[in-house]
């Protein structure tokens, strides 16, 4: 009787051992790891960058006076002197490879004026800045101002998209002349292009402005970090 007593307990014995390596064997196991990958942007992101500056025009006669400002350019908006990016531009560069601009709207505020004139305000895909006021007027987004030495109702604001000005229906996303790395222009480019003048096109005139640019960005094929 002692013999089986002790055989039911010397099992009793193994039987809690072996369940306490079990126990023991799965404490000892590593944790399971999840791995996934930690995005930081999205593959496509929109925003909105602006871009002011303070210029100055010089006008005497019906061929001077004139400002060429990019449309869609992240690179040089001011394209009479080939300088000038939005702000934000280097730190959005780091996060995304290309842009492309949908639209922008353009705003000028007069500051002072030596005499009486003239301002044109047109969004056109051609850099070629019109001969007079009187020219810019025939297209049909131009917007106009006449503005008194008093400086009643100086200030001008247009907006375009980039669609709609070149006649596209379906949209510029598949099409990548109208993107470009950050560093460049895109292929397809288009301007806003400003005229003053003086009221009798003969009066020599200084015209100072504030000009501010807000400009509706893609920015995709994100940087892999």
């Amino acid at each position: 009787m002692s013999n089986n007593k002790t055989l039911l307990y010397s099992k009793e014995i193994e039987s809690r051992f072996q369940t306490y390596l079990g126990k023991k064997t799965n404490q000892d196991k590593p944790p399971k790891i999840y791995r996934f990958r930690c995005v930081i942007a999205p593959d496509v992101l929109h925003v909105c960058l602006e871009y002011s500056q303070g210029s100055y025009l010089l006008m005497n006669n019906a061929t001077t006076g004139t400002l060429l400002l990019a449309g869609n350019s992240a690179f040089h908006v001011d394209q009479t002197n080939s300088t000038g990016t939005p702000l934000g531009v280097t730190q959005w560069s780091g996060l995304y490879n290309r842009y492309r601009i949908r639209a922008s709207r353009i705003a000028t505020a007069l500051q002072s004026t030596t005499t009486a004139m003239r301002l044109s305000v047109t969004p056109n895909t051609s850099s070629t800045l019109p001969s007079s006021v009187d020219n810019a007027m025939q297209n049909q987004y131009t917007e106009y101002r006449i503005i008194p030495t008093s400086l009643v109702a100086p200030n001008t604001d247009s907006s375009m998209e980039t669609s709609k000005i070149y006649g596209l229906e379906g949209g510029i996303e598949q099409q990548t002349n109208f993107s470009a790395a950050f560093g460049a222009d895109p292929a397809s480019l288009w301007y806003w292009r400003i005229r003053a003048q003086s009221y009798d096109g003969i009066t020599l005139n200084t015209a100072y402005f504030v000009i501010h640019v807000a400009f509706d960005v893609e920015l995709y094929q994100r940087v892999e970090l």
